[in-house]
């Protein structure tokens, strides 16, 4: 049989593209870049970045184009701090608490850098840059931040600076920025630097008006603060303060925050849920203190917290990745349930019910005989008008389907299933939010082993792997006209929404990992070889049988398909070796 040898050898490949990379970094990823603390001298600039990068840094021009570097005719210090820990006995205990406050910020996803020996009222373009061994990024990437410094420092005669206290378990390394409407730019602190470890000290003498000149406010003045957290956490308070007028050495204005302590965010079900008493998965976000623990409810509304335990003593999302709970509702009775969670920091007990219901109907009644539930026909029509025959959400899959994989078909969505062990895997839909490879693996937790792709202009593949508590190696963005190798410790199956994708898959020589968005009924791996182009252009195809374990491949023979003809369908990927490029390839 020719195409055996050829099978054979592919999956040779295939294994040394899953090995190769195992060593591999990748380059952080910066966002939400701030300027603040713009003097007559320096300038700092803060942003978030999605790991513990090894180095940050300024990059200094001078000129929007990036074409005049001036960084190193500068000094940039990374993590600026004012004092410390304000109760060290001696140097070396301060230099201890400065070491273990920049470390707090950089865990927490935050980056700050300050350049300092600039030329007062001049205009500097700048680049924030994290590097993590030797891959780094860039922000903005093909362009720069454009910053001009203070005109003067003038005599100021009220130095005015506020002491912030918050009220959380662990605010100590957050980036704290002030400003007004007065003001062209913020002034900025870190919590525990200068101060206690849950206060912030921002000395306004620092900040400039619109016009470059030192800022002396007096009377009521709205003030706005930024607090950043880390990982694109934000929340932004404003305050009315009374600035005294007249001379004065020194003035606190002292300000106590109250963040939720107990934060709780019940994320699933996201969508109305319709099941016959199978098990659903519940999630939910937490910043409960390590020591707090879970409770999750089912209501039969979404008020009150009033409802029935599904189980307690969980614990929180230490990890920062989210939380999960399998729900047996084979005991619950046919209704209509909302499901919230509780949780404490041993105060006041936080409630968040999951955004949308779930439906159990075990009875299953179709009085239309049109295979569809009739519960399941007036929770997303209103009526049992609809024959099935429709696909009223555009995902290329009918509504009778769509009640037949338990998916929703009012929104694009479709149902990832996947076993113990390797799958082969895509999105039919495009992922609404946006959707990475570390994103898809922390949602899994303990269910994902690894994440890859392969990127075709390397023949390697990118991999993405679940630690025990976080996500690591390549980053990758989850798109509707790729593949992925999905490896599991245990079977899977969930429902994931998103957005009717257009896109079309471009191919290029060698190997391919892909899976299609729409497919005619009845499709197969002989069609799509034929489709491709014929044995000029396509090698062959193949897939991964997940309930053997085994590689099913087609390839031409004399003109002609031959090996196994197997259905192409929605949600598998398939690997293509072409011998010539195709673009925008559809089915």
């Amino acid at each position: 049989m020719s195409w055996t040898p050829y099978r054979s050898g592919l999956v040779v490949a295939l294994a040394l593209l899953v090995i190769a990379p195992a060593a591999w970094a990748v380059a952080p990823v910066i966002t939400d870049v701030e300027v603040a603390d713009v003097t007559t001298s320096s300038i700092t600039l803060i942003w978030d970045v999605d790991q513990n990068p090894t180095a940050d840094s300024i990059r200094v021009f001078g000129d929007a184009a990036a074409t005049v570097d001036l960084t190193t005719d500068y000094e940039l210090i990374v993590m600026p701090l004012i004092g410390g820990d304000p109760t060290a006995v001696d140097e070396l205990a301060n230099l201890d608490s400065r070491n273990a406050l920049k470390a707090a910020t950089s865990g927490k996803g935050l980056a700050r850098v300050a350049v300092r020996g600039l030329t007062p009222a001049t205009t500097y373009y700048l680049r924030a840059r994290s590097a993590a061994g030797a891959d780094s990024a860039e922000s903005p990437a093909a362009s720069t931040i454009e910053v001009t410094t203070a005109n003067v420092n003038s005599f100021i005669t009220r130095s005015q600076q506020l002491r912030l206290r918050f009220e959380h378990p662990d605010p100590t390394g957050w980036v704290v920025l002030a400003t007004s409407p007065d003001t062209q730019y913020s002034v900025s602190g870190v919590v525990g630097d200068g101060a206690l470890s849950n206060e912030a000290f921002l000395n306004l003498a620092q900040m400039f008006d619109l016009t470059g000149n030192n800022w002396e406010p007096v009377g009521e003045t709205t003030v706005t603060l930024r607090i950043r957290e880390g990982g694109g956490s934000l929340t932004s308070p404003s305050f009315d303060i009374t600035f005294i007028d007249g001379f004065a050495v020194g003035i606190y204005y002292d300000i106590d925050i109250s963040l939720p302590a107990a934060l709780l965010e019940m994320i699933l079900p996201a969508s109305l849920t319709y099941t016959e008493g199978e098990t659903i998965i519940l999630a939910w976000l937490d910043e409960l203190a390590p020591t707090s623990q879970v409770a999750l409810y089912f209501d039969t509304d979404d008020t009150g917290a009033d409802g029935t335990q599904i189980v307690a003593g969980l614990d929180p999302d230490v990890d920062g990745a989210g939380e999960s709970y399998s729900w047996d509702t084979s005991t619950v009775a046919d209704g209509v349930y909302w499901v919230y969670a509780q949780g404490s920091n041993g105060g006041p007990v936080s409630t968040s019910y999951a955004p949308a219901p779930v439906a159990i109907d075990r009875a299953g009644l179709d009085a239309d005989v049109d295979t569809m539930a009739d519960l399941w026909e007036q929770l997303f029509f209103g009526d049992l008008s609809n024959d099935g025959t429709v696909d009223t959400d555009l995902d290329g899959r009918a509504d009778a389907l769509e009640y037949a994989d338990r998916t929703i078909p009012i929104q694009p969505d479709f149902r990832l299933r996947g076993v113990a062990g390797l799958n082969f895997v895509s999105w039919p839909v495009a992922p609404a939010p946006s959707l990475t490879s570390a994103d898809l693996i922390s949602q899994l937790g303990g269910i994902a082993e690894s994440i890859q792709r392969i990127d075709n202009p390397t023949q390697l593949a990118e991999t993405t792997t679940w630690d025990g508590g976080s996500a690591a190696g390549a980053v990758f963005p989850i798109v509707a006209e790729e593949g992925y190798m999905l490896r599991l410790a245990q079977a899977y199956d969930g429902v994931y929404a998103g957005l009717v994708s257009t896109a079309d898959a471009d191919l290029g020589v060698g190997v391919n990992l892909v899976g299609f968005n729409a497919l005619p009924s009845g499709y197969s791996a002989y069609q799509l070889l034929v489709a491709l182009g014929g044995d000029a252009v396509v090698a062959s195809v193949a897939r991964l049988d997940p309930d053997t374990g085994r590689f099913e491949s087609a390839i031409f023979s004399g003109g002609d398909p031959v090996g196994f003809d197997f259905s192409v369908l929605q949600g598998e990927s398939y690997l293509i070796h072409l011998n010539q490029a195709v673009n925008g390839f559809a089915p």
